[in-house]
């Protein structure tokens, strides 16, 4: 009886050891991570949870740390872990909504990100999340109801009102998206995305002008901008512009080569009748 007594005591005394070790291997990993060490900040959390597998602040930090490497499968088994190990963490939820999101893992990611907004209520990336996977999947209504309500949480972030504005563009409502997203622009005025998205809008307003020089700015701020170049020039041609439509549409081409040779067809044929040359023949 009383060597059980003993060794029950010897292996509770491991167990501390264990456990204090553990947050040690976690708190060194928090100052490399504050460092920018992310290599070292890794090998101190896995550390930890080695020793003690169910540290869910310490999965959770792994998973973020992995996320942000771009490697998403490992964070995913991270965050899984920290959120079955902290269920009541909206943060947790959050990320791994997020990172289910961009695997394309939508049903996952929905219903992660509702969890999320029912424990964290005023989580303004899980709203926008939800309401640009809603916009996504047509459902206006709830998207609407995600990304005002992201808007009212942080009403001079300009991500939330740009996905609101664009929100409001898919559901028709123009003026409100055009509001919306030239207070964006006001905000943080080098959002080449809120630049189109907001020249679209013109555009399906009938604003001309003010649609080609909106798609202007978005291609001098990004000149990857595909669907910009084209758009631009489609309008450039409406207004009789045709060799700055040209130059557009040849822009167009250069950069989805090899990714639609159907579309790229399309374009050429639109190109020659605007009297630009054939880019095959040249």
């Amino acid at each position: 009886m009383r060597l059980c007594v003993i060794v029950g005591l010897l292996l509770g005394l491991v167990g501390l050891a264990s456990a204090d070790e553990a947050d040690q291997h976690y708190h060194r990993g928090l100052q490399f991570k504050q460092q920018g060490r992310i290599d070292d900040a890794i090998h101190e959390f896995e550390a930890a949870v080695g020793l003690r597998p169910d540290f869910g602040a310490a999965e959770f930090s792994l998973g973020v740390l992995y996320k942000s490497k771009n490697l998403l499968e490992a964070a995913v088994d991270h965050l899984e872990r920290a959120a079955q190990l902290t269920p009541a963490s909206g943060e947790a939820h959050t990320s791994l909504g997020l990172t289910y999101y961009k695997l394309g893992r939508l049903d996952e990611a929905l219903k992660t990100l509702e969890r999320a907004c029912a424990l964290s209520p005023k989580d303004i990336a899980a709203h926008q999340a939800l309401g640009v996977i809603y916009r996504q999947r047509k459902d206006y209504p709830k998207a609407l109801q995600h990304l005002e309500k992201a808007v009212e949480l942080a009403p001079t972030d300009a991500a939330a009102l740009s996905n609101l504005g664009v929100a409001y563009r898919h559901a028709g409502r123009l003026e409100d998206a055009e509001k919306l997203l030239r207070q964006a622009i006001t905000l943080q005025p080098d959002l080449a995305d809120t630049h189109f998205n907001l020249g679209t809008v013109y555009r399906r307003e009938r604003k001309s002008q003010e649609a080609i020089a909106e798609y202007q700015k978005a291609v001098t701020l990004q000149p990857s901008l595909a669907p910009a170049y084209y758009d631009l020039g489609l309008l450039l041609a409406e207004q009789k512009r045709n060799a700055e439509a040209v130059a557009a549409l040849e822009k167009y081409l250069g950069l989805i080569a090899g990714s639609n040779a159907k579309e790229a067809e399309s374009v050429q044929r639109r190109i020659k009748e605007l009297g630009g040359s054939d880019p095959v023949q040249r």
